[in-house]
């Protein structure tokens, strides 16, 4: 029988430095199960980026957009390309994270046992990088979760990662369906993708990944979470980091596009409501 095909789509904008710890930390992986093809998005970038991935990562291969597509857009460039070269299944994969060299030979093998369709892994908080960093000891860093599982609140249409700022004790260590599996790191599985194309372009940044997964889920597709692998994350590395004004502005945005496709009706008129009042109080 032979391999998978898994193809990792990474998107980099300005970040050279990230993007290159990224791969090297692919280049790692170990690929006893699995046939590991990796694309490099490059989204109009203004440095270096893409002379400095094509002479130090020839092995890999490196699309070039002419203009920032945005997260959608970009990925979906990696994403057609890749389902036109035979992947079984493809990952989006953050640029500002680091893997285990067994992220994706056991997330993909769990997802095919487990029969989901579409994956995320545990994601730690890459060491210093905490929301909080300055309340863990110097042992605990590596360990504090990002990402255990999404849990959609429909009423306040937000969505929660759960675990997030616990140190890991194995208290988040159950394979488990989720609301949504998270872009940072998201296996797709090719028939998915058949199924219902791309991803959403109305997003720019933050929701897209929840987007499509409940598009999948209407379809009847199902969604896992994967403890048993695991990478970290710098988080929020394009966008200001967390917090920033950057990071809020384009979360709000598409907060309120995805509760007008998926949020129930009450829910959807009070966001509404509160971009309207939001914008009025700005003038």
């Amino acid at each position: 029988m032979s391999k998978p095909q898994v193809a990792i789509v990474i998107l980099n904008w300005n970040g050279f430095q990230d993007t290159q710890e990224c791969l090297k930390s692919i280049d790692k992986s170990d690929q006893s199960n699995i046939k590991l093809v990796v694309y490099v998005v490059d989204n109009a970038s203004a440095d270096n980026s893409v002379v400095s991935i094509s002479k130090q990562f020839p092995q890999h291969h490196l699309l070039v957009s002419h203009k920032n597509l945005g997260y959608s857009g970009g990925n979906n460039l990696g994403i057609n390309q890749a389902f036109k070269d035979g992947a079984d299944w493809v990952v989006l994969l953050n640029n500002d994270t680091i893997v285990d060299k067994h992220t994706f030979d056991r997330l993909i093998s769990e997802a095919d046992t487990h029969k989901f369709d579409l994956v995320s892994p545990k994601i730690y908080f890459y060491p210093g990088k905490e929301f909080h960093r300055h309340d863990y000891q110097k042992n605990e860093r590596g360990k504090v979760i990002w990402y255990a599982g999404g849990r959609n609140d429909w009423a306040n249409v937000w969505a929660q990662h759960i675990g997030v700022d616990e140190v890991d004790h194995g208290q988040f260590d159950l394979i488990t369906s989720t609301d949504f599996a998270s872009g940072c790191c998201l296996a797709i599985r090719r028939q998915v993708i058949s199924r219902i194309g791309n991803l959403d372009t109305g997003f720019t940044a933050y929701f897209e990944d929840n987007d499509y997964c409940q598009r999948a889920q209407k379809q009847g597709f199902k969604v896992g979470y994967i403890p048993s692998t695991h990478l970290w994350h710098k988080n929020a590395g394009s966008t200001g980091g967390s917090g920033s004004a950057t990071q809020k502005k384009l979360i709000d945005q598409s907060r309120l596009r995805f509760a007008l496709k998926h949020a129930p009706f009450r829910a959807k008129l009070a966001l509404i409501k509160f971009n309207l009042l939001s914008n009025i109080n700005k003038h």
